[in-house]
């Protein structure tokens, strides 16, 4: 299985439906020079060559195109192996301006790992560790791509102030997506 053009596509409907956008077209994707452009506006991946053991005996393969961690004013994309600081300005309403990818002292770190299975059969298992220097503590919704299966939004806590939070799941995990991130006056979960 090959990821292209379908992945950003995908990123970008989830980001217009987290946004609220209903009832309006579906966007075609971005073309490559949106892509370009996009990519000279911010930090970008480059194409990501994945390989990710889905059981004992499946592989999953296939290449992650170039594209932004960030996108769209409140989602973060990361993939497995990757991880990423953050520098946003908090308003007073708890939502988060000017998300950015920075290469150090960011506001809100994000890692995404994979640990192997187990000898005795345990499939392997998908990390994901956020943790915010922020003093109030930081919500956010979460969507998981696992092959096969395609992107679906799962049960997240957000972290307290100050602190870090670790998720974790039993599924091959290509990509997560970080959405709705904003502060909030207490630690909250999305469902």
């Amino acid at each position: 299985m090959e990821l292209r053009t379908p992945v950003i596509i995908g990123m970008m409907c989830l980001v217009c439906a987290c946004a609220g956008r209903k009832g309006k077209a579906t966007p075609a994707g971005p073309t490559d020079e949106e892509i370009a452009a996009s990519c000279a506006e911010r930090a970008c991946r480059p194409d990501t060559p994945q390989r990710i053991q889905v059981d004992a005996t499946h592989v999953w393969e296939g290449v992650y195109p170039r594209s932004p961690y960030v996108v769209g004013p409140d989602a973060i994309v990361i993939l497995p192996g990757e991880e990423i600081e953050l520098a946003a300005t908090p308003k007073a309403d708890g939502t988060l301006d000017d998300l950015k990818v920075v290469p150090e002292g960011g506001a809100i770190k994000v890692k995404l790992w994979r640990m192997a299975g187990t000898k005795e059969g345990l499939p392997p298992t998908t990390m994901l560790m956020v943790s915010t220097t922020f003093d109030r503590p930081l919500h956010y919704c979460a969507y998981i791509n696992i092959p096969g299966v395609g992107r679906v939004k799962t049960s997240i806590i957000g972290v307290g102030a100050g602190i870090s939070g670790t998720e974790t799941w039993m599924d091959p995990i290509i990509e997560i997506i970080l959405t709705d991130l904003r502060l909030t006056e207490t630690r909250t979960e999305c469902r």
